[in-house]
């Protein structure tokens, strides 16, 4: 770990230099407990002691960050106005939202949210199914045994992962593609939020 300096004697650096010392002071004694282990033959403890002493470093690094940004300010350049929360009025005459509705083998499934109507229509067709038809949403498998790395929204449903990310209308385009490939007796439809 580097050597802080002190710029300044405001207490709030005086506290982060105390800090990074005593973090220094611990990565010292991490490496001699992993010399030691080392020594005698205890590599798993290494392993563990190593994986200690790099997150120390990485948190000692980011309190440094940490500490130059305190010494030198915030600008008012970097410092963004926050908006005042505003309610449309509109928005208070409708409900939040697009919903799914779907029938499917007679039952009919419709949530508050479409995302959860989306799911649990998936569900019931059968994960795996689905998973051999090859479908993507929005770039990615619609269903999947591993979670995408990317910012798709999932689901996880047991082992699967179920591409959610998708506008409402889309979902209900999927659920007929499905239905045809599948030869499903369904019907989905979306519902436009009502005026209350």
């Amino acid at each position: 770990m580097q050597a802080v300096t002190l710029k300044s004697t405001d207490p709030v650096s005086v506290k982060f230099v105390e800090l990074i010392h005593s973090l220094s002071n611990i990565a010292d004694d991490l490496k001699m407990a992993c010399a030691e282990a080392s020594l005698e033959g205890n590599f798993s403890r290494v392993l563990e002691l190593s994986k200690s002493s790099m997150e120390l470093q990485a948190f000692a690094k980011d309190t440094s960050f940490l500490m130059e940004r305190w010494q030198i300010g915030i600008s008012p350049q970097t410092v963004k106005p926050k908006k005042p929360i505003t309610h449309s009025k509109h928005r208070d005459h409708v409900s939040s939202r697009k919903q799914l509705h779907v029938t499917l083998e007679g039952k009919v499934f419709q949530k508050p949210k479409a995302t959860d109507t989306f799911v649990d229509v998936l569900e019931f067709i059968g994960l795996e199914r689905i998973a051999k038809l090859n479908k993507r949403l929005s770039g990615v498998s619609l269903v999947s045994k591993t979670a995408t790395i990317d910012y798709q929204s999932q689901r996880r449903v047991g082992m699967w992962y179920i591409t959610t990310h998708s506008s409402v209308n889309d979902m209900k385009k999927l659920l007929d593609e499905i239905g045809r490939d599948l030869n499903l007796l369904m019907s989905t439809k979306v519902l436009e939020p009502s005026v209350k």
